[in-house]
């Protein structure tokens, strides 16, 4: 059987097709060959997350204040004369320093002077501080010891106090000692020291300090300076907290806002400070009385300072006087 013949006009046809065919399939070979790449290799976290911090995580934020400069402070002579009048009226060893955090006024009186006071449980303010400064340098566990700075001041328990003040000494109490001296020294407190723990009564010693000192360390809690900002909030948080309430805050209206430390040692010393928030002005009051003869009357002065301050500073509204001549 003889085939069909094939025009070469159809053969030139079949070969394009073969050739179109043929390079289209080199370029679906070559093309991805040409243009590959390797895939980029995903980074892989190897290094843990930061250890979280040991201060507390729901200290609140600290509150701004509108300050005046407090290396400016005038002395008010009407504050000043109230407090005379009432050491006059009141006899006894009398430490009282009154600053005006509104407007950096202050005033102060001591029948003791240059001579410092016997501090009782005032000095806990300053193993508080101590104790956070220790904190922000890393040399004390903030979650094991801040139950027991919380106990020591809410409550003003004793034995927290003593433990706080062996762990500062890292584990011995002379040092412990030296350790809160130290910080009150590095706060400007150069009359304030720590010579015996708390419950001691055979050594002879005792602990020192004065309003003013006191009042210093509760000005730089006022301006959350103390050790940080954050600690600062957690420090007040305490104060605020105190269940001994039968002093400063007595002489106050009911809900007004008192963070304070109270000091007692019978017959030796009986004394109140802190900071009071009022519409009229914030304001600090510390006072300590020494050696008293009877430590109720001690507290009952203190509560009448009190109300005789807080209406210094928030003195009542004037009640307006009708004009008779306007009258029909």
């Amino acid at each position: 059987m003889k085939l069909p013949e094939i025009s070469r006009a159809t053969l030139r046809r079949w070969l394009a097709v073969l050739l179109a065919l043929l390079l289209t399939l080199a370029l679906l070979v070559l093309i991805p060959l040409l243009t590959h790449r390797e895939p980029k290799q995903e980074r892989r976290i190897t290094e843990r997350p930061s250890q979280a911090s040991a201060a507390p995580v729901t200290t609140p934020a600290p509150v701004q204040h509108e300050m005046p400069d407090p290396t400016l402070p005038e002395e008010n002579e009407e504050l000043k004369a109230l407090l005379n009048t009432f050491v006059e009226k009141h006899p006894g060893q009398w430490d009282i320093y009154v600053y005006n955090l509104t407007y950096g006024e202050f005033a102060g009186c001591s029948t003791q002077e240059d001579t410092p006071m016997v501090a009782a449980s005032l000095i806990k303010l300053f193993i508080m501080g101590a104790s956070f400064q220790q904190f922000k340098d890393g040399k004390l566990p903030y979650d094991e010891t801040w139950p027991s700075i919380k106990k020591m001041i809410v409550t003003s328990d004793n034995f927290c106090a003593n433990w706080l003040t062996i762990r500062l000494g890292e584990g011995q109490e002379a040092p412990g000692l030296e350790a809160v001296t130290a910080y009150a020294q590095s706060l400007g407190c150069k009359n304030t020291s720590m010579n015996r723990t708390m419950l001691d009564t055979t050594s002879g010693l005792e602990n020192y300090t004065t309003a003013e000192e006191v009042a210093l360390l509760f000005r730089l809690l006022y301006r959350y300076e103390l050790v940080s900002p954050e600690y600062s909030a957690d420090m007040l948080s305490y104060l605020k907290a105190q269940t001994i309430n039968d002093r400063i805050p007595a002489g106050l209206p009911a809900g007004t806002v008192c963070a304070h430390k109270t000091g007692d040692l019978q017959n030796k010393c009986c004394a109140d400070a802190g900071l009071i928030f009022s519409p009229g002005a914030d304001y600090i009051l510390s006072v300590i009385n020494n050696n008293s003869a009877d430590d109720k009357e001690a507290a009952a002065a203190i509560v009448e300072l009190s109300a005789q301050l807080y209406q210094f500073f928030n003195p009542p509204a004037e009640t307006a006087v009708p004009d008779a001549s306007s009258s029909t």
